[in-house]
C-alpha cells in the first residue's frame, strides 16, 4: 500500500499518524514544501526509525519503481501541507490506481485555507490563486497579473503564492517578489499593483516566527525579515467585518 500522508502546515506529526505508520517504510518529499533537517529529526524521534528523503528523480523519473516497491510492501510519503495538491502527488496517486496499488491519502491544513484565516478575510470572496515565479535570465513570467486582474475586476481578493527554492529550503524574497510585481505593473499599467496598494505578507504560517503584516509595496519593500516561506494576499473592497478581522489579525488595533 501507497500512502501519502501531509504533515499540514506546522510540519509536524501526530500521534495518530505515527500509529498509522507503523509497520510501513517512511520517505519524505521536500522540494514541493519546506520541510527542514529539525522537523525531519523530530519526525524520526517520533516515530522510532529513520526516514528516507524521495528526491525528485524518485517520484517523477522513477515513479513506476516507487509504485513497484508500494504494491509488495507498505510505503509512506510525507509531504508538507495538504496531498494532492501538488501535481507530483497527483501523477503519484494516478499511477498507483493505474497499477491496482492500494492507495491511502492522509489529509492535513495547507497554506491555501491557513494563510486565509490567518488573513480574517472571507474565504468565499477569493479568486483564483496564483504564483510569482522567480525571475532569471530570459524568463519573466508575468502571468499572475492576469488572474490580479480579473480578480479585482470581479471584486475578489487574490491569495499569491511565492515561488519555492527547493535547494535553498524558502521561498524567493518578499523583496524580489515585489519587485516582480512592480515591473508587471509597469508593463501592463493597470493600476492594480501601484506602489501605494497595500498588501497582506504573511511569513511562515503556522511557525513560532509567524508574522502578518499589512502594509503599502512601498513600505514592505523596506522590511527586513527572515523566513522560509512567504506569501501575500491582494484584498478587493472589504467588508465591515474583514476590515475589522484583517486589524487585529495585523494587530493594528484590539
Amino acid at each position: 500500500m501507497l500512502k501519502i500522508c501531509g504533515l499540514g502546515i506546522y510540519q509536524s506529526i501526530s500521534d495518530e499518524l505515527a500509529d498509522r505508520l507503523a509497520g510501513s517504510d517512511v520517505f519524505v518529499e521536500r522540494y514541493t514544501s519546506r520541510i527542514t533537517d529539525n522537523q525531519i529529526s523530530e519526525i524520526e524521534r517520533k516515530l522510532g526509525k529513520k526516514v528516507r528523503e524521495a528526491d525528485r528523480g524518485m517520484l517523477e523519473e522513477k515513479a513506476g519503481d516507487f509504485i513497484r516497491n508500494a504494491r509488495d510492501s507498505n510505503v509512506a510519503l510525507l509531504v508538507g501541507g495538504d496531498p494532492l495538491i501538488a501535481t507530483t502527488h497527483k501523477i503519484l496517486y494516478l499511477e498507483a490506481v493505474r497499477t491496482g496499488t492500494a492507495i491511502e491519502v492522509v489529509h492535513a491544513s495547507s497554506v491555501f485555507t491557513a494563510a486565509i484565516g490567518e488573513s480574517g478575510l472571507d474565504f468565499y470572496r477569493f479568486g483564483q490563486v496564483c504564483t510569482i515565479a522567480d525571475w532569471k535570465e530570459g524568463y519573466r513570467p508575468i502571468s499572475f497579473y492576469d488572474k490580479l486582474s480579473i480578480n479585482f475586476e470581479n471584486r475578489m481578493h487574490t491569495l499569491i503564492l511565492l515561488d519555492y527554492d527547493a535547494q535553498f529550503q524558502r521561498s524567493i524574497s518578499h523583496k524580489k517578489a515585489i519587485d516582480i510585481m512592480s515591473a508587471a505593473e509597469a508593463e501592463n499599467s493597470r493600476g492594480i499593483l501601484a506602489e501605494s496598494r497595500e498588501l497582506v505578507m504573511m511569513a511562515d504560517i503556522g511557525s513560532d516566527n509567524m508574522k502578518v503584516i499589512y502594509k503599502s509595496m512601498r513600505e514592505l519593500r523596506e522590511i527586513d525579515i527572515d523566513f522560509g516561506m512567504c506569501c501575500f494576499i491582494l484584498h478587493s473592497e472589504l467588508s465591515e467585518i474583514e476590515k475589522e478581522t484583517l486589524m487585529v489579525m495585523c494587530g493594528l488595533h484590539a
